[in-house]
């Protein structure tokens, strides 16, 4: 049987359990994406659809954090932290939750976000969790037939070590399939196959 993994997946099935395993996987993310450095995030869990716990509860799920530091705090008394530090956060858990649901070739691109600031963010760590139900994401293949785009709202939220809910927010994306603009043309046999692009 085929394995449509992402290679993020598939590298984070293999480091999880290594010593620092997920410290090293969280840093190549901030390498690859370098505004997420700024927070320093750390990936807590990644529950994906071949997982116990999403066949059971029905949800692919991921789980990250960031500590609180002066560098990501605003002018608020008690080290809150700042609005743009809990977008970043936002953003990375968003992009590991598509990248333990998406199956390739399909890909994914965010294209808005909802967020909602509901009361200061402080404390020692900051938690940040993301959900897709397992059954809406196996439809995105047939949905995606004929270069269809699915649209998708995925929740995000952010607690306290307290366990209170600091921000939360719902960000869109799309997911389609790749699509080539290369020309084709028919070879001898008449069945077309791509002309190399010229350089």
């Amino acid at each position: 049987m085929e394995d449509r993994r992402s290679s993020f997946l598939k590298l984070y099935l293999k480091m999880k359990d290594v010593p620092l395993g997920k410290y090293m996987l969280a840093t190549a993310v901030c390498f690859k994406t370098p505004f997420c450095s700024a927070i320093s995030p750390y990936i807590d869990n990644i529950f994906d659809a071949g997982s116990a716990e999403a066949q059971q509860s029905g949800f692919i799920r991921t789980e990250v954090s960031m500590p609180n530091r002066r560098a990501v705090q605003n002018h608020l008394p008690n080290g809150a932290v700042h609005a743009s530090a809990l977008c970043s956060l936002v953003e990375f858990c968003f992009g590991l939750l598509m990248e333990a649901a998406i199956r390739p070739p399909l890909r994914w691109i965010p294209d808005g976000m909802d967020i909602s600031y509901l009361k200061v963010a402080n404390g020692s760590r900051l938690l940040c969790s993301g959900t897709l139900p397992v059954q809406a994401v196996s439809t995105w293949d047939e949905q995606t037939e004929g270069g269809a785009k699915v649209h998708v709202k995925v929740p995000i939220s952010i607690c306290n070590t307290r366990g209170e809910e600091v921000c939360f927010a719902l960000v869109r994306c799309q997911v389609s399939r790749p699509h080539s603009n290369k020309p084709t043309r028919p070879t001898q046999s008449g069945t077309p196959h791509k002309v190399k692009a010229a350089l």
